[in-house]
């Protein structure tokens, strides 16, 4: 699952919502995941600002 979030790097690209959904919905249903995990992978990190930026 790593290797494709490394392949698929926008998140607003078709291909890594449909990434998204599969994970999200078979991987816990096959109980490979837990819903929190799946939450946890697919979570947007922020950048921090720099002192000056608004």
């Amino acid at each position: 699952m790593n290797k494709l979030l490394h392949v698929f790097t926008d998140k607003r690209a078709k291909d890594y919502q449909d990434v998204k959904k599969f994970v999200s919905t078979q991987f816990v249903d096959f109980g490979f995941l837990k819903e929190k995990e799946v939450v946890e992978m697919f979570k947007t990190r922020r950048k921090k600002r720099k002192a000056g930026e608004e």
